[in-house]
């Protein structure tokens, strides 16, 4: 334990490196004691640096910068290399360009507000119509309104505004997750929920033109106040998280009002035939059904255009007071990443990756694997059988580095085209939201007859994030987080594991958390894949993790740093869920035990890439190892902010991230000679 390799690294990336993680560090971290507050000890620097913010993070920090890479592409002519450009290469990036200058025009979103948001809600109320003589509480939805209510469902989800339920294909995690059903999940809370009758029935007055209908318009938001906490209880009647494959004459049968099947063959192309979905199953839908033929037809109508007004604002939202920097952070960057995110992708890996990386990439997530293996073997709650399903479930993890190469290729502008083909830029950024919103759906339902080996497309090029999905049984490590300072080929490798190696074992781990455990190395969905010795281990285990993190009191980074936080709803210390975090929690304390495996193992083979840095004689490489994974967290935030993220968020807040390690991790207790070496809480 302990040892460098005796040279000092003195590149100008090493140096930056070394400055990086003092600056991080508390002032005074010399006298603190990183075995009772870690979290302090690594990052107690870190709030000063962005007194301006409301909010930050490392991964935030890198997140502005890389979509800033792709601002300062699009703010300048295209200068492609000359060599080899060509025409599709042009034509690529002048499509995005478009893109992003009809959105950052903010005058002229401004006046087509209005006349954009008036032509849905007029088709809206054309598909649906109330007449004057229905716009009082007795006028209930009924048969003769089926038609009108399946066309309008079909017509809101192709425009990706959900208004029961959402509809979706997805793949068969029941049979064959190569193949693509359709499914219906029902719709978390909307912004609706969080207004009153009062605000629900302002927005109407402006968005009915009948007299009659704006005379009602109170009784009728209060009528969709009830109608959406309705719709929230039903969810209580779900017995499944993941739904039930239904055959076609499971789906015939639902309630004919709800016009279920007849919306799944609107969206689906015209040669799919409809013989199995995934539904949450025939409680819900009935009781969907009563809360539906109980309520009146104004009332839907009124429901159905203040959802889309909602998700209509959002794309019209314009703020005078904002600088061009700040309409870009706030509303354009997002909104290339919703409509263009793979040209972007192709943007900033042309201007900030190398593809000499990624055979490094590989083997650091290979030796992970290995890793991860090994500690699977090493485990003494499983039996021999469910240690071979694991492993080779493990072993079939698939992993996807940087970006896509097919469908699309992303540095192939040519594929690029076909992939966008038929979505026509104009000047109008109302109409290029729609239109992709339609591109995108017609491109998905197209899976149920064509699936592809689409790249997931929540994971973006420039994205700094790391994901692991279940039913695909794949990783993903867009080129966005394979840059300083979460990945570098020329730091020592005991940071490049510590971090970069921390995450890979992280998203492994996932495929085998609470929720990764029901999935086989195929991605379908397995009721017992471990046997009940195995599975009474892994509950115990879990109950450990959910109590551990229960116990994690938050604290506010300002505006004064380690203020206690009250819970808004008990009055009482604000503490993390860990019912909520369970899964993010133990793949955080798989992915740092296996990434020290993995680097103890690599070390032994090449300890020449395990230099010491500048400034930081008094760390042993393994104590660095730590630094580099407790700063991945690093953080600044408010009360308000941590209040909100416990409330929302499947992740324990970052200053919870890092004790829950520094708790669990039998080496970070080795390594800083603490007095308490057993963790608390371990599964893998």
């Amino acid at each position: 334990m302990g040892y460098f390799n005796t040279s000092l690294c003195l590149t100008p990336e090493c140096v930056q490196t070394a400055s990086t993680i003092l600056q991080y560090m508390a002032p005074n971290y010399q006298a603190l004691d990183p075995c009772e507050d870690f979290d302090q000890y690594v990052c107690g620097g870190y709030p000063s640096r962005f007194p301006e913010r409301e909010s930050s993070a490392p991964l935030d920090e890198k997140t502005i910068d890389n979509a800033f890479i792709i601002k300062t592409v699009l703010d300048a002519e295209y200068h492609g290399d000359s060599n080899k450009s060509s025409k599709a290469d042009r034509d690529v990036f002048q499509l995005l360009q478009d893109n992003y200058r009809a959105c950052m025009d903010a005058s002229a979103i401004e006046a087509e507000t209005e006349s954009s948001a008036r032509a849905i809600f007029s088709d809206i109320m054309g598909l649906f119509p109330v007449s004057d003589s229905e716009y009082i509480p007795n006028a209930t939805y009924s048969v003769n309104d089926y038609e009108a209510w399946s066309s309008l469902q079909a017509y809101l989800s192709f425009i990706d505004i959900h208004v029961l339920y959402k509809y979706s294909p997805l793949n068969n995690y029941f049979e064959n997750t190569t193949t693509y059903v359709p499914s219906i999940d029902p719709r978390s809370a909307t912004s609706l929920g969080s207004q009153n009758a009062t605000q629900l029935s302002s927005k109407l007055q402006a968005i009915f033109v009948s007299d009659t209908a704006r005379n009602a318009s109170d009784e009728i938001a209060q009528g969709v106040v009830n109608l959406e906490a309705q719709l929230q209880s039903a969810i209580q009647l779900i017995t499944s998280e993941y739904g039930f494959l239904a055959g076609s004459d499971n789906i015939s049968s639902l309630p004919v009002e709800l016009s279920v099947s007849t919306v799944m063959k609107d969206l689906a192309p015209a040669a799919f035939k409809l013989e199995k979905a995934i539904i949450p199953g025939q409680k819900y839908f009935a009781n969907i059904s009563a809360i539906l033929k109980a309520t009146p037809k104004a009332t839907i109508q009124a429901y159905s255009l203040l959802l889309a007004e909602s998700s209509l604002s959002s794309v019209l939202l314009v703020d005078d007071t904002q600088t061009d920097i700040q309409r870009f952070e706030k509303v354009c960057s997002a909104h290339i990443d919703k409509t263009m995110g793979w040209i972007a992708s192709k943007v900033f890996v042309d201007a900030a990756y190398s593809d000499g990386l990624t055979s490094f990439v590989d083997t650091i997530v290979e030796d992970l694997r290995s890793a991860f293996m090994a500690r699977i073997d090493a485990n003494k709650w499983m039996t021999d059988a469910a240690k071979k399903i694991a492993k080779e479930k493990a072993k079939a993890i698939k992993k996807n580095i940087a970006y896509p190469k097919e469908v699309p290729n992303v540095k192939n502008a040519t594929d690029l085209l076909e992939f966008y083909e038929g979505y026509t830029v104009s000047d109008s950024h109302f109409n290029n939201t729609m239109q992709y919103r339609q591109l995108k759906n017609k491109r998905n339902w197209n899976q149920l007859v064509k699936p592809t080996p689409e790249w997931d497309s929540s994971n973006h090029a420039y994205i700094v994030n790391a994901q692991y999905n279940p039913l695909l049984n794949s990783m993903f490590f867009p080129a966005g987080i394979l840059q300083n300072p979460f990945f570098s080929t020329g730091i020592p490798q005991y940071l490049a594991y510590g971090g970069f190696g921390a995450i890979s074992g992280h998203e492994i781990t996932h495929g085998f958390d609470a929720q990764g455990s029901l999935f086989d190395k195929n991605g379908l969905l397995v009721e017992a894949q471990y046997d009940n010795k195995t599975t009474q281990g892994f509950l115990q285990r879990t109950k450990c993790f959910i109590e551990q993190y229960s116990n994690h009191s938050l604290h506010a980074d300002f505006p004064i740093q380690g203020s206690p936080i009250r819970d808004p709803k008990t009055n009482s210390t604000l503490h993390v869920n860990g019912e909520k975090t369970l899964n993010e929690n133990i793949a955080d304390a798989g992915g740092v035990a296996t990434a020290y495996t993995a680097w103890l193992k690599r070390r032994e083979s090449e300890p020449q890439n395990n230099p010491k840095l500048p400034g930081l004689d008094n760390f042993t490489p393994e104590q660095l190892f730590f630094v580099s994974f407790g700063q991945l967290w690093c953080h600044r935030q408010d009360a308000k902010g941590l209040i909100t993220q416990v409330s929302t968020d499947v992740h324990a807040p970052n200053q919870s991230r890092n004790r829950g390690m520094t708790e669990n991790s039998a080496e970070f207790k080795k390594a800083f000679n603490c007095k308490k070496k057993e963790p608390v809480c371990e599964m893998w």
